[in-house]
C-alpha cells in the first residue's frame, strides 16, 4: 500500500494542475520567439557586440573603446545607422571586456550563440542552488515558475542581446549561499567579482556592513580591486580613461529611454530627457530638479534598506534582507532594462516562501506578471503607440504605461519590506519570551516547558 500513497502524494492538486497547464500553454506560445533569439544575428548590432568588438580591438591593437561606427563596418561589414537608437560606444566596464577576450577567437555569431548557451547553463545552476537552499521542488511550483521565466520577455531580451545578467545572477546567488554557510570570505570574493563586472551589485556591500560582516566587506573590496588591477595590467590605463570620458557620458544619454525602469530614468523622462532612445517630451525641462528628485528617491530607498536591515536575528530575516537589497538594485541603477529583472529570481523565490497565504500572495503574482511581458505591449495597448513609430512620449505616457514595471518593482520592494519587518517582529517576540523564561523563577517543569515551546513556535 505504500506505493499507492506515494503516487497519491506525487499527483498535484487542482491549483498546481491549473498552473502547469497555463505554463505549458505559455511554453508552446512563446517557444518560437525564444528559438528565434537564441539563433545569433548575422548582421545586427546587439549588446554582446560591445564586448566582442572590444576584445577584437584589443587583439588588433586598436583602442578598446573604439566607436561602433568604425567597428561595425570593420568586423561585420555592416554600415552604422547613426540615429537615436544607435549604440555609439561600449557602455560596459573594462573588467567585462577582460572576461570577453577569448570570444574574439570566434566569429561574432558563434560567440553570441556560445554566450547564450553558457548563460542558460548559469541560469540552470542558479535555479538549482536556490531550490536546494530553500527546499523548493523543481518538479513542483518552483519548476512551474521557471517555465514562466524561461519564456518571459526578460530572458528573451537577455538572449537577444547576449547580456551579462545571468553571470550576475549566479554570482549573487553564490554570494548569498556562501554567506548562509558561514563563509563570509567566499561571499565577499564573489560579490567583488560581480561588482567589477558591473557596478550594480555593489549595493550588497551595504547589506554586509549592516550585518557587521566586515570580513565579507573587506574581501569584497579586495576582490574588486584585484579584478581592476588585473584589467589595468592587461588592457592598460587608456581603457579606463576612455570608459570614464567617452563611454559613461554616452550611457547617461540613454537615461530617458522608454524602457528604462529606474528611478533616475523616471525623473529624467519627466524633467531632463537624454538624446538617445525613443523621444520624450518633458513636463518641463529642469535638469537640477531631475537630479534632486533622483537623489531624494534613491536616498529614501537606501534609507529604508538601512532601517530594515539592522537587528537581524534569524536566517529567515537575513534572507529577506538580502533579497530586499537585490530588489533595490534595478531601482537605484542609472539605467534598468527589462533583462535586469533576471537577477530578481533569488529575491522573488525568498519572498514567495515567506508571504502569508491570501492577498499578499495574489499581490505578489500580480506584480510579477507586470514584469513578464514586453514593454512595447504596454505602449501599444495602453498608450496606443505603434512599435517602430517616431511617436514622442508625453508626460502622461511616462507616468502611466511607461512606469508600470517600475511601479511593480516598488510594489515588490514594499511586499519584501513588510515580510522582513514581520519576521523581525517575530524574532524579537521569540527573544523576549526566551529572556522572560530565563529571568523568571522556576515554579515547575511544566511551566518552563510551556514557555520554551511558546518561544520556539513564535
Amino acid at each position: 500500500m505504500k506505493w499507492i500513497s506515494r503516487i497519491v502524494a506525487f499527483v498535484p492538486g487542482w491549483r498546481s494542475c491549473l498552473l502547469l497547464g497555463l505554463a505549458l500553454v505559455v511554453a508552446v506560445w512563446q517557444a518560437p520567439n525564444v528559438a528565434s533569439v537564441l539563433k545569433p544575428p548575422l548582421r545586427g548590432q546587439r549588446d554582446s557586440f560591445q564586448e566582442w568588438a572590444a576584445a577584437k580591438n584589443f587583439w588588433n591593437g586598436r583602442p578598446i573603446y573604439s566607436p561602433h561606427a568604425e567597428t561595425l563596418p570593420l568586423y561585420l561589414d555592416v554600415p552604422a545607422r547613426l540615429d537615436r537608437a544607435f549604440i555609439e560606444i561600449n557602455a560596459h566596464p573594462p573588467v567585462a571586456v577582460l572576461f570577453a577576450l577569448p570570444s574574439a577567437a570566434l566569429p561574432y555569431p558563434r560567440a553570441h550563440l556560445l554566450w547564450n548557451v553558457l548563460s542558460l547553463a548559469m541560469l540552470a545552476v542558479s535555479a538549482w542552488w536556490i531550490a536546494r537552499a530553500l527546499g523548493l521542488r523543481i518538479l513542483g511550483g518552483f519548476g512551474i515558475a521557471l517555465i514562466f521565466v524561461a519564456f518571459s520577455t526578460p530572458l528573451r531580451t537577455q538572449l537577444l542581446q547576449g547580456q551579462l545578467n545571468l553571470v550576475l545572477l549566479v554570482l549573487i546567488t553564490g554570494t548569498w549561499l556562501a554567506n548562509r554557510a558561514g563563509r563570509p570570505g567566499l561571499a565577499g570574493a564573489l560579490l567583488g567579482v560581480a561588482t567589477a563586472i558591473k557596478l550594480l551589485p555593489a549595493l550588497l556591500f551595504l547589506h554586509f556592513a549592516l550585518q557587521r560582516r566586515w570580513r565579507a566587506v573587506a574581501v569584497g573590496i579586495a576582490s574588486t580591486a584585484a579584478c581592476i588591477l588585473a584589467t589595468l595590467a592587461i588592457l592598460g590605463p587608456q581603457a579606463f580613461q576612455d570608459y570614464a570620458t567617452h563611454a559613461t557620458p554616452q550611457m547617461a544619454e540613454w537615461r530617458s529611454n522608454w524602457e528604462n525602469n529606474s528611478l533616475a530614468g523616471y525623473w529624467a523622462k519627466l524633467f531632463d530627457p537624454g538624446t538617445k532612445g525613443s523621444p520624450v517630451a518633458p513636463f518641463f525641462r529642469a535638469p537640477l530638479l531631475a537630479r534632486a528628485l533622483t537623489l531624494l528617491s534613491c536616498a529614501a530607498l537606501i534609507g529604508l534598506l538601512t532601517w530594515a536591515g539592522r537587528g537581524i536575528r534569524s536566517r529567515r530575516a537575513a534572507d529577506l534582507a538580502f533579497g530586499l537589497t537585490v530588489l533595490a538594485i534595478p531601482l537605484v541603477s542609472p539605467v534598468s532594462w527589462e533583462h535586469y529583472f533576471l537577477i530578481l529570481l533569488l529575491p522573488l523565490a525568498i519572498l514567495w516562501q515567506h508571504l502569508p497565504v491570501g492577498l499578499p500572495r495574489w499581490a505578489f503574482w500580480g506584480l510579477v506578471l507586470v514584469l513578464w511581458p514586453e514593454p512595447w505591449q504596454y505602449h501599444h495597448y495602453l498608450g496606443r503607440i505603434e512599435a517602430g513609430s517616431d511617436h514622442t512620449a508625453t508626460p502622461w505616457n511616462v507616468v502611466t504605461e511607461m512606469a508600470l514595471q517600475m511601479y511593480a518593482l516598488l510594489g515588490l520592494f514594499a511586499l519584501n519590506l513588510s515580510a522582513l519587518r514581520r519576521a523581525q517582529t517575530r524574532d524579537a517576540e521569540a527573544a523576549g519570551t526566551l529572556e522572560s523564561v530565563r529571568g523568571c523563577r522556576m515554579s515547575g517543569p511544566a511551566r518552563f516547558i510551556h514557555a520554551a515551546n511558546s518561544a520556539l513556535n513564535a
